[in-house]
């Protein structure tokens, strides 16, 4: 009867999962120590589980071609993210890699009725609060600016520092330099940039926090209508993200302040956040197959320990019992179970492109400016400036194009130029300049080449089985948003990064 109504592919999933469970049993409940510490042939037991999984899915084996692979020729590389742009044979990939082991998030229910409930949320976001908050970004320049002064100001007079505690400190300054105007003047500037500061970004977060507490509201009825752990909303200014737009960690989803302000992301918003909610369904069935896998009535510190273990991540004891409760003493559904291993395995795998992405992006259009007038005819000393550039701001082309000091082979070309400049002619004829162009070449072509691989590298390794798994429910979230009116950015801000950059 447990096989009724599963198909081939579930049933043989099943099945290497139960076989997933036993071997991770074994090896914890004989050997798990009460130190936190992790059994000696740990590694071994994960060597055991990767060979399992290899042996009863192969659906995340190698493939000839990153799914949505981009650019390159001479252009920077990037993956499209767009799920209406892939072609049939990309939309195939995703097939293949997800059938049988899709986030139950992504069916059409449970899509729909997300979005229902966020669309007239994040299209209210009608007061646009950019200014706002460029006007708070303002009196916080101004604000550290003149606690600098301030403090300057204190710590250059005689005024005794230790003898005051924080509350009566600022007023026992004043008296102590009354009759010292530009002390005074530090002060009174302080106080006036600090409250000034404090009044807006009170205001500026009460209002930010009302739209969050709106979207938190969805987010928990969301939970509980599909027996997840519940999350928590937070925020952050995309300075404080890096490339980020949204992120999940330990049942916390962030994303980025300037995403709440107006409705102009309503429909990337909800794609992201949704997408965001698909790895904390993947975090529960981590946890829960963990769980499954002790036996009995593991600790929440056996639980964690495991779980770091198999994944290389932390979970708090908080979350453990939020899955702990959904669970009530029932085992992963064979469904469930059958995308343990993928979950667990690529969870730990996984690896963040953080800022290198977007600087390698950055060093890409850099280096390609220069490259294009090397290889084109609108700029007939091209390597002349370029080397003349190169000899007196070396740091820019060291960051860029080099990776490192400037190569000794340039150096002749820069003694040449500097002849020239002192007067000599023939110190740079057209054959210099030819010549030098095809040195120039071999670095900058080297360059963009390294660049787009090192971008295909990366994404290569963050794509596995639950990115892909929560890119697609994600997506569709955002084009049925999209559907239902949310304004959607071109920009596809998701999980972390900017994806055209």
């Amino acid at each position: 009867l447990k096989y009724n109504g599963l198909s081939e592919e579930e049933i043989k999933q099943f099945e290497f999962a139960k076989e997933i469970r036993s071997q991770m049993a074994d090896v914890m409940r004989r050997e798990h120590r009460t130190d936190g510490s992790l059994p000696g042939n740990f590694d071994n037991t994960r060597m055991r589980l990767r060979e399992l999984g290899e042996a009863g899915s192969d659906a995340l084996g190698e493939h000839a071609e990153i799914i949505g692979a981009r650019g390159g020729d001479g252009k920077l590389w990037y993956p499209e993210r767009d799920l209406r742009k892939l072609t049939t044979a990309e939309r195939m990939q995703v097939k293949e890699i997800l059938e049988g082991k899709v986030s139950p998030l992504a069916t059409k229910d449970s899509v729909d009725g997300f979005v229902k409930d966020m669309v007239p949320i994040v299209k209210g976001f009608k007061d646009d609060m950019a200014p706002q908050m460029k006007h708070v970004e303002e009196l916080r320049a101004s604000y550290e600016e003149k606690v600098g002064a301030y403090m300057m100001a204190r710590d250059t007079s005689d005024f005794p520092l230790n003898q005051y505690t924080a509350p009566d400190f600022e007023a026992k300054f004043r008296e102590f330099v009354k009759d010292d105007p530009q002390r005074l003047k530090a002060l009174d500037d302080y106080v006036k940039a600090r409250d000034a500061y404090a009044r807006e970004l009170t205001s500026f977060n009460e209002a930010v926090d009302s739209r969050v507490q709106q979207i938190q509201d969805v987010l928990d009825r969301y939970a509980d209508s599909h027996d997840l752990p519940r999350v928590k909303l937070k925020h952050r200014p995309q300075r404080d993200m890096a490339n980020a737009g949204a992120t999940y960690s330990d049942g916390q989803i962030t994303v980025t302040t300037e995403a709440l302000l107006n409705d102009r992301q309503a429909a990337n918003l909800i794609g992201s956040t949704l997408h965001e909610m698909t790895h904390n369904e993947q975090n529960k069935i981590a946890v829960w197959g963990v769980i499954d896998s002790l036996g009995g009535n593991p600790s929440v510190k056996e639980i964690q320990d495991v779980f770091q273990g198999f994944t290389g991540r932390s979970v708090s004891e908080d979350y453990v019992n939020q899955v702990v409760a959904l669970r009530n003493g029932a085992e992963l559904s064979p469904r469930d179970a059958g995308r343990l291993y993928e979950i667990l395995g690529s969870l730990r795998e996984n690896a963040p492109v953080d800022k290198e992405w977007s600087e390698l992006g950055n060093s890409f259009r850099v280096v390609n400016r220069d490259l294009q007038k090397l290889t084109g005819d609108t700029e007939p000393s091209a390597a002349f400036r370029i080397l003349s550039e190169m000899a007196s701001k070396p740091g820019k082309f060291e960051k860029h194009l080099f990776e490192g000091p400037v190569p000794a082979e340039l150096k002749p070309y820069m003694d040449r130029i500097r002849a020239f400049n002192r007067g000599a002619d023939d110190a740079w004829t057209q054959e210099t300049e030819r010549e030098a162009r095809q040195v120039l070449r071999r670095y900058y072509e080297g360059r963009t080449e390294r660049i787009n691989a090192r971008r295909e590298q990366l994404y290569d390794n963050y794509m596995q089985f639950h990115e892909v798994d929560a890119w697609y429910v994600g997506e569709r979230a955002r084009l049925a948003a999209r559907s239902a009116g949310a304004p959607d950015s071109s920009d596809q801000i998701i999980d972390g990064i900017n994806w055209a950059l």
